[in-house]
């Protein structure tokens, strides 16, 4: 054979075999947009007439290992509040089972951060949703059963509806999805919305169906997940203005400032006046703030500045409204300690010769946690575990600079096995730094167990006050600062 047809042919298949890796690598799109809806529907289990518009679509992978004929489609639309689904199956009557998003009848929804070039992503939330007949299965009605790959159970809000019903030899399930409940995707503002759907379908006694949008198993926990992408429709509004808001960080640095970007869908030209109230973990105002901005005929979106001032390390809530009196809600965030990892590294090799090498490798440890965890936190999340993580660091080190080794201490506790002093002193140290913070919500649950069981604490912190000071003194550091810290401490 001609050596330049072999060259021809060995250049086709490296080019045919190129393009369908590349053509397979493509992120897909749904086909056909996601229809906008000025006002959000009334959810019954049925489709109202005025939605009959919305594409009927249709699952293509369905599950063969069955041979059961059955009709399954499904509705999706969104609002400037909302995500909606509607599906209908060919069916008798509906099945109840235990965890009926997984073993039918229910099903499993996807909305995912996209990820550049990739096809799946570690950034979701998978809402699981069943048909429910007794209280005891309420939970599972509809319930965000994992999100971001690791977190597991997380409640839906009570604006989140689901309705199932049988009618005329067909089940339907309708579901109202707040955005908020998906925070912080929206069609506005974020970039993508990945997206996914399996529809869970109970035959016989222990059999099932499942019809997917995207062949993936949403089932499988621990994971990261496949998405389609979604094309939402140009809203063309015919109500009130209604206004969405998300914070550009839901964590802060206590010099940072805290933004947010909001989104208005207008009817036509007007002005929108946004109030908001800032407030403490223990619903203290901190401060207020008022913007009003011109809005166009559709989606307007703008960048503002929230909170004007400092204001000290703790956990805070805003509330906001328009005077229209459309549109409402709430958001969180977190204010951090000021924390530079460079700064803390150093101060902890300077407490080197001061403290136990037990206790000079324990807040070596702490800073590498803190360090992890700052490079996990995703800007969208709160943290009180990572705030009282820097605080309870610093006052260690700042102990320890004053010649107190309060580690060596509670390594007594260990020694002597004092698990349940520890949980005490525990206890007592989140509620006073919840106090002092702002942000009292472990104080309702801390404090009574404190309160119940102090009064076994005495004979323990005599056995781990002695074992402190014979370490220090093993070690020859100075035990004076300990003792009288103690003594401080008893005034108390």
């Amino acid at each position: 054979m001609n050596q330049n047809i072999i060259k021809i042919r060995i250049f086709l298949n490296f080019m045919l075999i190129f393009f369908s890796f590349f053509i397979s690598a493509q992120q897909k799109y749904l086909d056909h947009e996601v229809a906008y809806l000025s006002v959000k529907p009334k959810v019954d289990g049925k489709l109202d007439s005025n939605l009959l518009f919305l594409k009927k679509r249709y699952f293509l992978n369905n599950d063969k290992g069955i041979e059961k004929n059955i009709d399954v489609s499904y509705r999706i639309a969104y609002g400037a509040n909302f995500f909606y689904v509607f599906m209908e199956a060919t069916a008798d009557s509906l099945t109840y089972r235990d965890r009926a998003y997984q073993n039918g009848d229910g099903f499993q929804r996807l909305l995912a951060k996209p990820q550049v070039d990739k096809q799946t992503t570690g950034e979701f939330y998978v809402l699981a949703c069943s048909a429910v007949n007794k209280k005891s299965m309420e939970w599972s009605r509809n319930i965000c059963w994992y999100y971001n790959v690791e977190h597991i159970f997380k409640k839906t809000s009570q604006n989140t509806e689901l309705r199932c019903i049988q009618h005329n030899d067909k089940i339907s399930f309708e579901l109202i999805l707040p955005w908020k409940d998906v925070y912080p995707y929206h069609p506005w503002i974020s970039d993508q919305i990945g997206f996914n759907l399996c529809f869970v379908k109970a035959i016989g006694e222990s059999n099932k169906m499942e019809f997917k949008v995207l062949k993936d198993e949403l089932g499988a926990e621990n994971s990261n997940r496949k998405y389609v992408l979604l094309k939402f429709q140009t809203p063309d509004h015919k109500d009130k203005n209604q206004t969405y808001l998300i914070l550009n960080k839901n964590n802060v640095n206590i010099d940072q400032k805290v933004t947010g970007t909001i989104v208005t869908i207008a009817s036509k030209s007007s002005q929108e006046h946004l109030l908001f109230k800032i407030k403490t973990g223990e619903n203290s105002n901190v401060a207020y703030n008022k913007i009003n901005y011109s809005c166009k005929k559709g989606v307007n979106k703008i960048n503002v500045e929230i909170l004007k001032k400092e204001v000290p390390p703790g956990g805070y809530k805003i509330e906001w409204y328009n005077l229209e009196g459309t549109s409402s809600g709430s958001r969180y965030f977190t204010v951090l300690p000021k924390f530079d990892t460079i700064v803390f590294s150093k101060e902890i090799e300077l407490l080197k010769n001061k403290i136990t090498e037990s206790s000079y490798n324990t807040l070596k440890y702490r800073l590498f946690e803190i360090k992890k965890e700052l490079k996990k936190l995703k800007a969208y999340e709160t943290s009180s575990k990572l705030r009282f993580a820097i605080y309870n660091l610093k006052k260690s080190i700042e102990e320890a600079k004053n010649g107190v080794d309060v580690l060596a201490h509670e390594k007594g506790h260990y020694v002597y096995k004092h698990g349940l002093k520890g949980l005490i002193k525990g206890t007592i140290a989140i509620a006073v730094v919840s106090y002092v913070t702002g942000d009292v919500s472990f104080i309702a649950t801390a404090l009574p167990t404190a309160m119940v069981t102090s009064k076994y604490s005495r004979e323990f912190e005599t056995q781990a006050d002695k074992y402190a000071k014979s370490e220090l003194k093993r070690l020859n550091i100075p035990s004076k600062p300990l003792v009288k810290m103690f003594i401080e401490m008893e005034k108390y």
